[in-house]
């Protein structure tokens, strides 16, 4: 996109599909663009709930985010929480859990990395938890049907629970959500980005129900996990 100068991700956008379109850069980071089409003149595809675009659309695309709830062999669950410096300044009954989460970057999209392949270096990162030696030559990146991200895994211990849009009525990015089993417990060397907490499978239950997960993808996510 030419309106762009700091987002160079992937874009579901077909602009060829609009006539004499005006394209606007509302906002935009490394990660997300927000951008404005101003009075489109032909019908567009189904993304959106009637079978045109709005004379003035706001549109959202931004990289894929990717989420792992983690079960460890003790059939515990792991979730973070904020970061530890946060963590005094919040009371403990507002502090909100997900699992462990993070976003593709560019340099994923530019060196075509697979979802799975960002997956394991997320939680190694993330919790510390090793990538395998048989790693080396990465899983492929694999597209659907639809020309959309794949995260399907032949790992045993990885269950790749699907994706979903996070923002399906302006574009955003969609949310590929694993479940990693069989985790003995956080490496004595952890010196992972992110705080973990271990809860029961009722407690995680309880805390669904408690809106202790404060974002819909991370409910989404969890829910996902609880009924694989």
């Amino acid at each position: 996109d030419d309106t762009s100068t700091l987002y160079h991700g992937p874009s579901w956008l077909q602009m060829d599909q609009i006539v004499n379109p005006s394209l606007i850069t509302v906002a935009e980071t490394e990660s997300a663009i927000c951008q404005r089409i101003v009075n489109p003149q032909q019908s567009y595809f189904a993304y959106f709930s009637e079978d045109v675009l709005a004379p003035d659309a706001l549109i959202l695309q931004e990289m894929d985010v990717i989420q792992v709830v983690i079960l460890d062999t003790r059939q515990r669950i792991w979730v973070t929480t904020t970061s530890d410096a946060k963590l005094s300044t919040i009371p403990e009954a507002h502090r909100r859990w997900r699992p462990v989460s993070g976003q593709m970057t560019s340099q994923d999209h530019k060196q075509a990395r697979s979802v799975f392949a960002v997956a394991q270096q997320l939680v190694h990162i993330a919790v510390g938890i090793p990538i395998p030696d048989n790693n080396d030559t990465p899983q492929p990146r694999t597209v659907d049907e639809y020309g959309l991200l794949d995260g399907s895994s032949t790992a045993s211990q990885w269950t790749y629970l699907g994706r979903h849009r996070t923002m399906p009525d302006r574009g955003g990015a969609f949310v590929h959500s694993y479940l990693l089993k069989g985790v003995t417990g956080l490496p004595s060397d952890y010196t992972g980005t992110q705080q973990v907490e271990v809860l029961t499978r009722d407690e995680t239950k309880q805390a669904l129900l408690q809106g202790k997960f404060g974002d819909a993808r991370s409910v989404a996510t969890v829910s996902l996990a609880l009924l694989s």
